[in-house]
């Protein structure tokens, strides 16, 4: 279980000029329609084009209790330019927009490209939370894993100046 602090808001790095990331729902009915769609139930939904295209998209479930960051995929030829972290980025700017202090990821120790996503974007490994295999792994596969614990805080439950 990897987790990232929002003690301020997000900063984005500037997009290229053929780059757009958005959060609209348009946007991601467009992605679904190209084939790109996250098939668990989400609150926000991030999608990064390239030359109009989707190529990237993540999601993020967002609860009374905490805000978790789930669903990462990019297309295989876009891979490896920093698309997930974008998107990650983006959906870490949202949670702060909705008051959370915490945003959690969860995902396969053996999955290194988000092992690398969710480092990149600032996640740290967080102690005290108990993550289970789910199936089996074959050569290639990834598989995320279970999140059998969290804790999450809040903003408007700390007192800030």
């Amino acid at each position: 279980m990897l987790v990232r602090e929002l003690a301020q808001p997000v900063h984005l790095p500037a997009l290229g000029p053929d780059l757009t990331i958005s959060c609209e729902n348009a946007a991601v009915e467009s992605a679904a329609s190209r084939g790109l769609r996250i098939f668990a139930p989400y609150d926000v939904a991030c999608v990064a084009f390239l030359a109009g295209g989707p190529v990237s998209i993540q999601a993020l479930r967002l609860t009374p209790e905490r805000a978790t960051l789930f669903g990462s995929l990019t297309r295989r030829d876009y891979r490896g330019r920093g698309l997930a972290t974008l998107t990650t980025l983006t959906l870490l700017q949202q949670a702060w927009q909705r008051g959370y202090s915490q945003v959690f990821a969860a995902t396969h120790v053996l999955n290194e490209a988000s092992l690398q996503t969710l480092k990149k974007a600032g996640f740290q490994m967080d102690r005290g939370v108990l993550t289970m295999k789910i199936g089996p792994l074959n050569p290639g596969q990834w598989l995320d894993s279970g999140v059998c614990r969290i804790r999450n805080r809040m903003r408007s439950s700390q007192s800030t100046p």
